[in-house]
């Protein structure tokens, strides 16, 4: 799937210009709420966020089921 072709509903994480461009978020997984079309924009829900964020598709790739289970492993904290 190209990184263009992102479709509402879809699991998103930042690529390199995405994480490039927002550093303070770039560790962020994300749910496309809407895809506005001609404008190259879309609407991501950002895992912890109450509200959606709009970036430039080119910012994000999609995930499969797979990759957020290890990536979500990796950002939360060891249990002791």
């Amino acid at each position: 799937m190209s990184k263009f072709n992102l479709r509402v509903g879809d699991r998103c994480a930042f690529n390199q210009l995405g994480k490039l461009r927002n550093p303070k978020i770039a560790v962020k997984l994300g749910t496309v709420l809407s895809v506005m079309r001609g404008v190259n924009k879309i609407a991501v829900l950002l895992d912890g966020n109450k509200t959606a964020a709009t970036f430039h598709r080119s910012y994000f790739d999609p995930i499969e089921e797979a990759d957020e289970r290890i990536t979500s492993n990796l950002q939360t904290p060891l249990q002791q």
